[in-house]
């Protein structure tokens, strides 16, 4: 069976980029299959079990749906709504203080005061000062003060109103996106002159299983999600500047949102202990068995403190590696 439709955004009506399209239960906590939407929210999806399951459609933002197969036909048109409990944060750095004119002000006044206090004749680097009366000093004081507080007080605010003449704050904002320009342009760049431990599709597949292992609110995939973690532990630089990139182009939001999203917002009873790390059931338990503890040791999770840690200090530890080892900020 194929189906092809879009989602949107029943607010905007435009396509909703890289939403999440499973194929799911009733209940939407088992998943047989699904697609990722591309820039448009266009989507495609051909699987002999769409017939009878329900598409479970979600993305970071909006109210999650889940369609029945006879509500949906083989060019769906899917609508969300937005949740309206993602503020959007913008990020700049302190500017510093605009008062400068006030230093100069006060500096040239202080150094007026000391040469107006002298009795006599004193020599200032061979050129001699002569005494000078109390009307005079204050004439000078005037003739250079008005100049200079006309301009900070009325001339530089009507040529920074006019941009004319950027103030210090629009310079470091400027600066600030000018750095996070470059820094997203090396995002998702898949160099393969680059020093790099892992294919492009290998990559690509961790960014997707991470956000599938995460998207049913009911229960996260336990089994498979502590091994897509071990995979972050041996990406290079160039292979963690690709990973955030295409990160976003799959599931479109940052892998930051996704850990506040899935994780540092979230309530989470799932307990995490050093069983999940290294695994050999017993003869009357079932799975299979595993030892990543040499992947969870490069991020400080040994044996000694594992079972302090909840599952948002975890994935926390990974998150920072990979910015890190990218050498962006997270955002």
């Amino acid at each position: 069976m194929l189906i092809t439709g879009q989602v949107y955004d029943n607010q905007t009506g435009q396509g909703i980029p890289y939403a999440s399209v499973q194929i799911a239960d009733a209940t939407a906590t088992h998943f047989v299959g699904g697609a990722a939407a591309d820039a448009d929210g266009l989507f495609l999806i051909d699987s002999p079990d769409l017939a009878g399951n329900y598409l479970y459609v979600t993305s970071t933002g909006y109210v999650p749906v889940l369609i029945n197969d006879a509500v949906y036909t083989d060019n769906a048109l899917i609508g969300l709504d937005q949740s309206g409990n993602l503020p959007v944060v913008y990020v700049s750095p302190k500017p510093k203080n605009e008062n400068d004119w006030l230093i100069y002000l006060l500096f040239g006044g202080g150094l007026v005061l000391l040469l107006a206090t002298a009795k006599q004749k004193k020599k200032v680097s061979g050129v001699a000062i002569p005494k000078l009366s109390e009307n005079q000093w204050v004439d000078i004081a005037l003739k250079i003060g008005i100049p200079v507080g006309i301009f900070f007080l009325v001339v530089k605010p009507i040529l920074v109103a006019l941009n004319i003449l950027p103030d210090k704050q629009e310079r470091q904002q400027q600066q600030s996106d000018d750095q996070a320009t470059n820094q997203q342009q090396q995002l998702g760049v898949y160099n393969s002159d680059d020093n790099h431990t892992y294919p492009q599709s290998t990559i690509d597949a961790v960014a997707v299983a991470l956000r599938n292992d995460t998207a049913h609110q009911y229960g996260y995939n336990w089994g498979d999600f502590p091994g897509q973690l071990t995979w972050l532990v041996g990406m290079t630089a160039a292979d963690a500047r690709y990973f955030l990139g295409t990160f976003v182009k799959k599931n479109g939001y940052t892998f930051y949102q996704w850990y506040k999203d899935k994780f540092a917002d979230a309530f989470i009873l799932a307990p995490f202990n050093w069983e999940t790390v290294v695994f050999q059931p017993a003869w009357y338990e079932s799975g299979t068995p595993h030892d990543y503890s040499g992947y969870y040791s490069k991020v400080g999770i040994t044996q000694s403190n594992a079972d302090s840690l909840e599952w948002w200090a975890v994935v926390k530890k990974f998150v920072d590696l990979i910015y890190t080892r990218a050498g962006v900020t997270q955002q």
